[in-house]
């Protein structure tokens, strides 16, 4: 009979083994997670980082002075923009939390909605819907889209959803939204939704109203594909990729630099009000943003989203090659 290992020969072959398979771990070649590929959707930290990942305390004091300074011109009444760096970055905001009337950017949310029911039910997207015959009136806007609806014609919801991002559709949304009113028997659906979406909007002076930040966390939950799954979340960027308002977010960024969102406008008693926000697809570092005005001519608003979005874009570009 072979003589017994003595215990501390056992335990020193188990501290070598140890040390072995430690080594060998060291060794191998890490495990990359497994990715999404889609240049629309997040890459979930699969490529190494593009910019610099420092907070972005001097941009939010310029951005603070030029409010205060188009506020001295008469230029604004008010304004706040939300920025997030969508690559594990920072974020930042000026006047982030100040209210502003939702109006157009309430049918983001609606069409989200759309394809969230179509993950269930995909000929909802082949439906089609007849345009009413009182339509006049929702085409009262500054922006018009560049065709209309005419009535007495149908359309699949698919195409109403593109015109409703894309043109900012009045008559396509309204088509939209009657419909769920009309499936669910009433407005109750729609405000889970929202609420889902971590989107209610409060309500002031008879209209509904919602601040940047809170905004913003929509272009996040599509980016991450969070709330949609990824094949809608990418559709739902296609889309807005295709957003005829270029007046605003993509005034400045180059013409290269693709720009997926949502403009929103509203005009009462002589006060105008212009948001621009969405994902811009700064090479291989997307970030969001969102702006949000307040003021008296349309033409100075749209310079000031496009200033905010300039001084934004040249920020980040300044920051490339700076991995820190």
């Amino acid at each position: 009979m072979g003589r017994a290992s003595h215990p501390f020969r056992v335990v020193v072959r188990l501290a070598v083994s140890l040390a072995a398979l430690a080594l060998a771990a060291c060794a191998a070649k890490p495990v990359q997670p497994q990715c999404y590929h889609s240049p629309w959707l997040a890459r979930y930290a699969c490529e190494p980082r593009v910019i610099a990942k420092v907070p972005y305390a001097t941009l939010k004091k310029s951005l603070t002075e030029y409010f205060e300074q188009k506020k001295q011109e008469g230029v604004l009444i008010d304004a706040g923009m939300y920025f997030r760096d969508l690559e594990d970055g920072p974020h930042f905001g000026v006047n982030e939390y100040a209210n502003f009337a939702a109006g157009s950017l309430l049918k983001l949310p609606l069409v989200m909605q759309y394809l969230s029911l179509a993950e269930e039910d995909p000929a909802l997207l082949k439906l089609r819907l007849k345009v009413p015959d009182q339509i006049g009136i929702l085409y009262d806007v500054v922006y018009l889209p560049p065709e209309r609806l005419v009535p007495g014609e149908s359309h699949s919801v698919e195409e109403l959803m593109r015109r409703t991002v894309q043109y900012s559709d009045n008559m396509a949304y309204m088509m939209l939204r009657q419909y769920l009113i009309d499936r669910y028997g009433n407005e109750s659906f729609l405000w889970e939704s929202y609420r889902q979406l971590g989107l209610v909007p409060d309500v002031a002076d008879r209209t509904y109203v919602i601040s940047v930040a809170r905004y913003s966390s929509l272009f996040k939950l599509l980016y991450s594909a969070a709330y949609l799954n990824a094949e809608k979340s990418e559709k739902l960027v296609q889309i807005m990729l295709g957003t005829t308002f270029s007046d605003g977010l993509e005034r400045g960024v180059p013409p290269e630099v693709r720009v997926a969102h949502k403009h929103g406008e509203r005009e009462r008693d002589g006060i105008a009000q212009l948001n621009d926000c969405g994902i811009i697809y700064f090479p291989d570092n997307p970030y969001i943003l969102c702006v949000m005005t307040r003021g008296t001519n349309n033409d100075a608003l749209e310079k000031v989203i496009g200033d905010v979005s300039r001084m934004v874009y040249e920020e980040v570009q300044s920051r490339r090659g700076r991995h820190h």
